[in-house]
């Protein structure tokens, strides 16, 4: 393999260019587009029934008890979406709101409290 040396004169600076935006609200306390419309509303509302036995007032009512962050690591939801409503698998009982990473993490232990304390030891060194 050959090694080529470039001389960085060879090559113009890189320019960066400024734009000026308004300062942009924290991502949890904007309400998603889909809100906005009452046939949007009526969609969430029927996917969450459907899925966990809730209905978007209890959706909004868990998310505004948790002060619009997830219920683990207390995190503001990413700009992309909302919180996941994390329920059990057995009972289907609703949990909480839980943000991707979280979610993920509680489903990767298959809902074992067990497995979480064991990688909580793991993590602390113990």
């Amino acid at each position: 393999m050959r090694r080529i040396t470039v001389d960085q004169a060879d090559y113009p600076p890189i320019q960066r260019a400024t734009v000026l935006c308004e300062p942009v609200p924290p991502a949890h306390l904007v309400i998603p587009s889909h809100r906005y419309t009452e046939t949007g509303r009526r969609s969430r509302d029927r996917y969450l029934r459907r899925n966990y036995g809730i209905g978007l007032d209890r959706h909004d009512a868990l998310l505004m008890a948790q002060g619009g962050v997830c219920a683990i690591c207390k995190q503001a939801p990413s700009k992309c979406g909302s919180l996941h409503v994390d329920h059990c698998h057995i009972t289907g009982m609703v949990r909480g709101l839980l943000c991707t990473h979280c979610n993920r993490g509680v489903g990767g232990f298959r809902d074992n409290p067990q497995w979480c304390q064991s990688a909580s030891r793991y993590l602390l060194g113990e």
